[in-house]
């Protein structure tokens, strides 16, 4: 959802707000509460105040599968998670219970000319209750649960805020109420501002806490956000740094007792060690941040390879190491896993063809000169569609006895595989999964449309659009798979196939969404074949529907596949 907003021209404020919803504009936590207790107590069964307050921050799909534990109520955690949501839906359209100062705050940004987002993990029929309540246009862009594949606390719902919006997360500002909210903000690298409520929020780096938003107005926004933002860091003097706090101190211990010194200091609460370990740091040249909307790889993630770096990236793996979701190994390694977004840098020296690493916002490192000439144009392509690559990373630290071994796991698909060859749809869509290749027939009819996508050396990637269509017979009808490539028809699946297919094509539909399928074609230009890679697993496809109803991202290669991040209640 977008709407033409102001551009916000002074510098004390921010280039955007960011807002979850639940508790922060709305107090609709009691609204979920009593839902629960209503469904327990018509099964039989009783819930109290402190079974409910437990689940607050908790995923949806966990709480629900709480309640079916601990209460005569029955079903799946998926259908729980209706039942509930349906009955917030209905006393949210009663009343909307509104924080203090959350509708005024709001308004006073939009006669600022700041845009906002709504980024909450609640669906997407909930969300559009509020928005009818308050003006038209108040939310630029609409982040919702069912709309990213990671939920909050990954920093996923906020990414994707920002780069919708266009806007530097650093130069934006988030509004939290919740733990588990604000970890994701923060993970995203947006200053955050928390106003508790049901859930305490303890201190952390880059949140501010304040009693409540009637005392903020827009002005005041970006100064008090900054509050909770530390100081930048204190930059080695011997590479040019100014402004170094004080004088450089010799450090006589190993690089690697340096090192390691760097990487778990972010563990402690000793920022004084902190400044310490940023003295031993050169300086880093910044790189501007990915911006526009994340392009997922079309080809299978296959190649898992380290990215290149080196002493200058040890402050940024700390940073990433801050955040939320940093699991410890017996081994005593630190592993961050998160998303990792490839974006061309073509200021670094000596190097016009250097790929940036991002993981979560971060930039850790660069692709290797090899990798990095192989994987150049689609990554330039992507820039040129104003987007930027999006894949998966691991970033794994482990203390040895005499060094520290920093490993930094990339996923991207072949070279050739990373972007299809033609565009995405303009309307809602969803990729079905991958899975095994299902041969197309009829393609022979559609030469025309294929021959430009045909070469002699290898297979085109492509993305197809799946639509159901009903084959009449004199005394019968069967509905079949159609298959678009821009919008041309380039043949059909088989009976056989289609049936696997055709109830999820009728699921997405009635959703308001296109059913997008991965395709090569190859062959000859006077005998072209099409190929999908599709996922025909009934037992795959029926959670893939059901934990992702509504799950498609307009304009992007969203695939939705079940998360290991389940959505969060508190969102």
């Amino acid at each position: 959802m977008s709407s033409s907003v102001p551009v916000a021209r002074r510098s004390s404020l921010p280039a955007a707000v960011l807002w979850d919803m639940d508790g922060t504009i709305i107090d609709t936590e009691p609204y979920w509460m009593a839902a629960e207790r209503a469904l327990v107590e018509e099964a039989g069964g009783t819930w109290s105040h402190e079974q409910a307050l437990a689940l607050v921050g908790n995923p949806l799909l966990v709480s629900a599968q709480t309640i079916i534990d601990q209460t005569p109520v029955t079903g799946t955690a998926a259908a729980v998670v209706d039942l509930i949501q349906g009955r917030v839906e209905s006393l949210m359209k009663e009343r909307l219970p509104w924080r203090p100062g959350a509708r005024e705050l709001l308004a006073d940004l939009r006669s600022r000319g700041v845009p906002c987002a709504l980024v909450t993990m609640s669906y997407d029929v909930l969300a559009r209750v509020l928005i009818a309540a308050l003006p038209e246009g108040t939310f630029a862009h609409v982040i919702t649960g069912d709309q990213v594949a990671r939920g909050k606390p990954h920093p996923e719902p906020y990414l994707t805020a920002t780069s919708r919006l266009r806007a530097d997360p650093r130069r934006c500002v988030a509004i939290e109420d919740s733990p588990t909210g604000v970890a994701s903000a923060v993970a995203a690298g947006v200053p955050t501002i928390g106003v508790p409520h049901i859930v305490p929020i303890e201190p952390r780096p880059g949140l501010k806490l304040v009693r409540t938003l009637a005392e903020l107005s827009a002005d005041q926004l970006w100064p008090v956000a900054m509050e909770g933002v530390s100081g930048p860091p204190v930059l080695n003097p011997a590479h040019g740094s100014e402004g170094t706090r004080g004088s450089r101190r010799k450090d006589d211990r190993p690089w690697w007792k340096r090192a390691w010194a760097v990487i778990t200091n972010p563990f402690t609460d000793d920022d004084d060690a902190q400044s310490q370990s940023r003295d031993l740091l050169p300086q880093r040249r910044s790189v501007p941040p990915p911006l526009g909307r994340p392009l997922e790889p079309w080809g299978r993630l296959e190649r898992h390879f380290q990215i290149r770096w080196d002493a200058a990236d040890l402050e940024a793996v700390s940073e990433v190491l801050r955040r939320a979701g940093v699991s410890e190994h017996a081994d005593g390694s630190k592993v961050y896993s998160g998303l990792a977004a490839l974006v061309r840098d073509p200021a670094r020296p000596k190097d016009k063809k250097a790929i940036a690493v991002f993981v979560d916002g971060t930039h850790l490192g660069y692709l290797d000169r090899k990798r990095a000439r192989a994987y150049f144009e689609e990554v330039t392509e992507a820039t040129e569609q104003g987007g930027y690559v999006e894949s998966t990373a691991t970033v794994r630290v482990t203390p040895q006895d005499k060094r520290v071994k920093l490993r930094i796991h990339l996923d991207l698909p072949k070279p050739g595989e990373l972007l299809p060859r033609n565009s995405a749809p303009t309307e809602p869509y969803a990729i079905v999964p991958l899975g095994r290749r299902v041969q197309v027939i009829g393609e022979e009819a559609s030469r025309e449309a294929l021959q430009a996508f045909v070469t002699r050396s290898k297979q085109t990637p492509v993305l197809v659009t799946l639509r159901t269509v009903v084959e009449k017979k004199p005394r019968s009808q069967t509905r079949l798979v159609e298959v678009e490539l821009d919008g041309e028809v380039v043949g059909q699946l088989s009976r056989a196939q289609s049936s696997r297919l055709l109830r999820v094509l009728d699921r997405l539909n009635a959703q308001g969404f296109l059913a997008v399928a991965r395709a090569w074609v190859g062959g000859t230009p006077n005998a072209p074949q099409v190929t999908l890679d599709i996922n025909r697993d009934d037992a795959h496809l029926h959670d893939w529907l059901a934990l992702h109803r509504r799950s498609a991202r307009s304009g992007s290669l969203h695939e939705i596949v079940p998360s290991a991040d389940p959505i969060s209640q508190d969102g």
